[in-house]
């Protein structure tokens, strides 16, 4: 197995390249009998290891607890209720290191039982790595050993689609939110306390934006007497989270690849774009957009948002905002809207993971070194269990919940914690689900309780009214199609993402946007396109 070692609060992965060609390492892992601590039998109904090693990328809020995911309640539940423990492998630098440890472990050779990736999306496809003999196909064992994630997958096959390749095969286990609210957690917000303030009432429409805009400029909605309201903050805009290219959803296209009537399209490819853009460079020319949004990041927007400056934003929920405005201006209030309606009415969102209920970033494969692969099998499937799933999301009853009218409800150690964690911290600390670097069941109950008010409105107001039917799902590339999009895309990206800027400031005219898409063409956009429709057909026959 893998060795384990520990360097400056952080598991890391022991590799090394001159190990090229040195045998793979033997797994050490071995089984126990499927009884919990407490004598009762688990759900899944076999033997679980007694050992597991798992690479998997880790949580850097964690560190303050421990040098691994044993440091978190959940977890230390889970060994105590399944009697297995995990040795876990950690990237040296948190998740920043993930993708060169993964590389560095698989060209050394030197495997743990199983490795937590983003298999769905991995370059050259999960079937890649089972051909070449690091990880194993699950297909043939899920029915036998895994009846409560199976149960749950047979019921959603739309849930199921995503958990499988495009042959139908399962190559990895994955993380499921269970509720669509756990998919929606960031939209348009806008300063409701300066709505009143102004008289006026929040836009619902990119005309009503405009107009909303215009008088926070010019109205002085902070009260300071001063013109330095920023309308609209963002962030570069092809960052999904805070980018002004969502600007373009309510005309119904995207600035990245998207799906209309069945077919892959790209934003800047399309008609549709020009009027979207128009309505872009308008609010920038007139002020009314952040002009250094492309030197703005998530704490810079925030510390203008907190700071009285700025009015309306794209972004994750607001119960950070609002917590950190507590105690400093109680009239401050930050709100999510509707996502806005364009020409035609619809209020779309191209946010990719409103489209999934499937976290594909973290799912977990079996390793060939895996000795018992069936008992991994089934310790995964006790996490999927009811049993399993209050563990993970809730913790124990009588210390991180009661049960109050059929109800997990959460505990003062999280909500209000006796040692002096703030509320991230402790959800941290006690919850498995919280930090969402490991496979399992999510549920909205536990989720809910974290947030403030107006994020849990924000979540409701997003879910309300909004088309999701274009966003392009996470598609399997083959290694054909991977080599078109790696050689292309890079320059494609580079283009695209400088017309944007360049046409926002003005430097660039639309009146070129013919020419620019000549030379996307040239640089291999159609061929790119193909790839992904090809790879999109499949998906959806899956």
């Amino acid at each position: 197995m893998a060795a384990d070692i520990r360097k400056g609060g952080f598991m890391k992965l022991k590799v090394c390249l001159c190990a090229l060609l040195a045998a793979i390492a033997i797994s050490a892992a071995g089984c126990s009998e499927s009884e919990t601590s407490e004598g009762t039998t688990s759900t899944s109904g076999g033997e679980f290891p007694a050992e597991i090693e798992i690479f998997a990328p880790f949580s850097s809020a964690i560190a303050q607890f421990g040098d691994d995911y044993n440091a978190v309640y959940g977890f230390q539940l889970l060994e105590e209720k399944t009697g297995c423990k995990i040795n876990w492998i950690h990237p040296a630098s948190a998740n920043d290191a993930t993708e060169e440890q993964f590389s560095l472990m698989i060209s050394s050779g030197e495997l743990p039982d199983a490795i937590v990736y983003p298999w769905p999306t991995v370059s050259g496809g999960a079937q890649k790595y089972v051909d070449n003999g690091f990880i194993i196909d699950l297909t043939d064992k899920m029915e036998a050993n895994m009846p409560n994630l199976m149960s749950f997958l047979n019921e959603r096959p739309d849930i199921k689609k995503d958990c499988v390749t495009d042959e139908g095969k399962f190559l990895y286990l994955p993380y499921i939110r269970k509720d669509d609210e756990l998919k929606v957690y960031l939209g348009p917000q806008i300063r409701t306390d300066w709505l009143d303030k102004l008289g006026i009432k929040a836009p619902e429409t990119t005309d009503e934006l405009y107009d909303v805009l215009v008088k926070f400029k010019n109205e002085d909605p902070n009260g300071n007497g001063e013109a330095d309201e920023i309308p609209m903050i963002a962030a570069s805009f092809t960052d999904t989270n805070f980018g002004i290219g969502n600007l373009l959803w309510p005309f119904g296209i995207h600035y990245d690849f998207y799906v209309e009537d069945g077919k892959v399209k790209h934003g800047i490819m399309e008609p549709e774009f020009e009027e979207g853009m128009e309505y872009i460079i308008r609010l920038y020319s007139e002020g009314l957009i952040d002009q250094d949004y492309i030197l703005m990041d998530r704490t810079k927007m925030e510390a203008k948002m907190t700071s009285d400056q700025a009015g309306f934003m794209y972004g994750f929920q607001p119960t950070k905002i609002m917590g950190m405005m507590e105690g400093k201006d109680d009239q401050f209030s930050l709100q999510g809207i509707k996502h806005l309606a364009g020409p035609t009415g619809e209020r779309k969102s191209f946010e990719p993971n409103y489209g999934s209920n499937v976290f594909d970033t973290v799912c977990l494969a079996i390793t060939k070194e895996n000795k018992d692969p069936e008992a991994t099998l089934r310790w995964m499937d006790y996490i999927y269990s009811e049993e399993g799933t209050m563990i993970m999301n809730y913790g124990k009853e009588g210390v991180t919940y009661n049960m109050v009218d059929g109800e997990p409800i959460l505990t003062d150690l999280l909500l209000n914690n006796p040692d002096g964690l703030d509320k991230t911290a402790a959800f941290n600390r006690y919850i498995a689900a919280f930090p969402s670097n490991f496979p399992m069941f999510q549920e909205w109950g536990y989720y809910e309780q974290f947030l403030s008010d107006a994020g849990k409105a924000a979540v409701k107001t997003w879910m309300s009214d909004v088309d999701i039917s274009g966003i392009m799902p996470k598609v399997s590339l083959t290694s054909d199609e991977q080599k078109i999009v790696t050689k292309d895309m890079a320059q494609i990206n580079t283009l695209v993402e400088e017309t944007y800027n360049k046409l926002v400031i003005g430097s660039e005219s639309l009146d070129n946007i013919d020419a620019i898409r000549n030379e996307l063409n040239n640089m291999g956009m159609q061929e790119v396109l193909k790839a992904y429709q090809a790879a999109y057909d499949r998906y959806q026959a899956r």
